[in-house]
């Protein structure tokens, strides 16, 4: 077997929009596990950290953020947008979209879990990079 090493830094995007969340109010089962959430998966291949800045915007309200986020070298963060909560944390039940920048090329991957009562998915979306 060869040991073939993992690039350090294939390149993603510094820009990303999110045009769709919406945090569902329904959860049933034991939390936190069946907490109904949306999560931001971001992936960081480069030697360095990331430092991440999300904004969330709203049909009815002024945007809000930035919301800081530290990605370490070579490595995935997960973060449930419910646990986003400074400036504010995100209102359940609403429909928002979330801009993110990074200081580095990352790569990013939105999902929505719902674990309603009659029902239970996880639906990946797609986070659209914005040219670099």
């Amino acid at each position: 077997m060869t040991n073939n090493p993992v690039p350090s830094s294939i390149h993603g995007h510094t820009r990303w929009v999110i045009p769709g969340g919406c945090i569902p109010l329904d959860s049933h089962g034991p939390e936190p596990d069946c907490t109904s959430r949306d999560e931001l998966i971001i992936l960081n291949t480069h030697d360095e950290d990331a430092a991440v800045a999300l904004h969330v915007y709203y049909a009815e309200r002024p945007p809000v953020g930035p919301y800081r986020i530290r990605v370490p070298a070579r490595r995935i963060r997960c973060i449930r947008c419910n646990d986003l909560i400074d400036p504010e944390a995100l209102p359940l039940d609403t429909p928002y979209a979330l801009t993110l920048t990074a200081d580095r090329p990352v790569f990013v991957q939105f999902i929505q879990r719902y674990f309603g009562q009659h029902q239970r998915y996880a639906h990946p979306l797609v986070a659209y990079p914005i040219g670099d």
